[in-house]
């Protein structure tokens, strides 16, 4: 995924002083002029409300209408204030939630619209004709993610299985390579109009089918479209729709429980990526351990690891001491990042285990052998390269992104040689650790689909398998963590305020 440039986000001038509904609009992305854009980077919001006083009367009134977009709004200094003042004693004061427009105070009611026509593509927007046209492939597709449609019988639902439909073709063609431009289109448009005519009713506007086809189709564009304005656009319409309805609204049936850890890895992902502060809405979204819980091993890694110990993964699949030295090896690291700098970093024991760390690593070995080489050996040079790009980021106060390109590289063929199901079944915890370590050292680089469709994947895996939280939120909060941490230590390395120690 592609870093969101600054311009994306919604500034205070922006949004406008009249106080009429707003309108989350979906945008087709296709149209270049600068008013498609402006749209798409303020998320086609219009307006509020025309008088706060009245808005409890005209909720239902205004939900069902879809505002067009104004390309010029202002936000006058009084409202600022007191939405300001609203919106703290709502969410809390004094924290970032990193959307400017969520500072300002929101109403409480906002809403989807469809997509407006784009006047530059009209010609050639696709008909469910295209669908029709390639049915095969599209029956084909969907063999290919029947767990999904079991375990969501929702997704009998038009807009939530056409959503599921476009994330696994998605997925499928970032792993190809290729991709048919005219069923993808077909697929997204028609998820487009289908959520949009949901999103247009009041009484599915806020259905947990609703939301997990926003949810399913926003990580389709994510893996499919590379476009980073408009998966900012649709990621933050999802973070909105969690903030207007709560993450405690998605954990009284089964269903709502998996679609609310789902979004909550996908979002705090989103977030630590980039090293940014998680917004207050998945703040508070871990729920704490209970002992003895069965299977808890499956999720065991270096970000996440509660016993301490890594001996079940010993008992798995032939795994030999040197892939738990490595796993070992990392949590210390990952620790070190996430405990301070300043209060480890002139400790005797922890500098000899960081030079043990170095032998044991062997940095100058990259160990790329033959294909046909064992599941567990990939698995081991999968971890090993993992852990040698945070070494490297301790090391020299850099952030993921700058590490050594050939390592990068070296990672993602030993990740391609090896399969989610077959090879990472039982470690689904290490697999989601590596290739979140992966994603983030390609920041700013040519993206590569292998890496999003393995962590893609993961990451649906986890969350519609596991009953605890924290099995699935965990990992990605330690994460975030962790990025925060290695963002500080690039500052002051930056402003000469660290001293290294090699």
């Amino acid at each position: 995924m592609k870093d969101i440039p600054e311009s994306s986000s919604m500034s205070v001038q922006d949004l406008t002083s009249e106080e009429e509904p707003m309108a989350i609009q979906f945008v087709s992305g296709r149209a270049k002029d600068e008013i498609t854009q402006r749209l798409i980077r303020s998320h086609a919001m219009s307006a509020f409300r025309s008088k706060q006083r009245q808005q409890k009367a005209k909720r239902k009134i205004s939900a069902r209408k879809l505002m067009a977009v104004e390309r010029s709004c202002e936000f006058s200094k009084s409202s600022l204030g007191s939405s300001s003042s609203s919106h703290n004693q709502q969410y809390g004061s004094g924290h970032d939630t990193s959307l400017e427009v969520t500072q300002v105070g929101l109403p409480s009611l906002f809403a989807f619209a469809p997509a407006q026509p784009d006047p530059s593509s009209s010609g050639r927007h696709p008909s469910p004709d295209v669908i029709l046209k390639y049915s095969r492939e599209v029956s084909t597709t969907k063999q290919l993610g029947p767990e999904i449609l079991v375990d969501f019988p929702k997704a009998a639902g038009q807009a939530l299985s056409t959503s599921i439909v476009y994330m696994i073709y998605a997925y499928l063609c970032s792993v190809r390579g290729m991709i048919n431009d005219e069923l993808a289109t077909g697929l997204r448009d028609a998820a487009i109009a289908q959520i949009g005519q949901k999103l247009a009713q009041e009484g599915t506007l806020w259905s947990d089918a609703t939301i997990a086809s926003i949810a399913y189709f926003s990580t389709g564009i994510w893996a499919i479209e590379r476009n980073a304005e408009e998966v900012e656009a649709h990621m933050t319409g999802v973070e909105l729709l969690v903030k207007r309805r709560g993450l405690e609204s998605f954990g009284v049936y089964p269903f709502g429980q998996t679609i609310r850890k789902y979004l909550v890895m996908r979002h705090i992902f989103v977030k630590a990526i980039s090293a940014e502060e998680l917004p207050l809405s998945f703040s508070n979204s871990s729920i704490r351990l209970k002992e003895n819980e069965p299977q808890c091993w499956r999720f065991t890694s270096p970000l996440y690891c509660p016993s301490g110990s890594f001996e079940s993964v010993r008992q798995l699949k032939g795994f030999d001491d040197s892939l738990i030295q490595v796993l070992y090896i990392a949590k210390d690291l990952i620790d070190l990042i996430t405990g301070g700098y300043e209060q480890t970093v002139d400790n005797a024991n922890h500098q000899s285990r960081l030079s043990v760390a170095l032998y044991f690593l062997q940095p100058g070995t990259v160990k790329m052998g033959p294909s046909n080489l064992t599941s567990q050996y990939w698995i081991f040079e999968s971890c090993r390269l993992a852990t040698l790009i945070i070494f490297q980021a301790i090391k020299t106060c850099t952030p993921l992104p700058s590490c050594d390109e050939y390592l990068t590289s070296a990672m993602i063929c030993a990740i391609e040689r090896t399969d989610v199901d077959e090879t990472w079944g039982d470690v689904l915890g290490i697999l989601y650790w590596v290739s979140i370590i992966a994603c983030a050292s390609i920041q700013g680089r040519s993206d590569h689909g292998i890496l999003d469709s393995r962590l893609g994947k993961t990451i649906f895996m986890i969350a519609s398998s596991v009953q605890n939280f924290e099995y699935a939120t965990g990992p990605a909060q330690k994460f975030a963590q962790m990025q925060m941490g290695l963002a500080r230590r690039y500052e002051l390395a930056a402003a000469g305020k660290m001293q290294e120690n090699h």
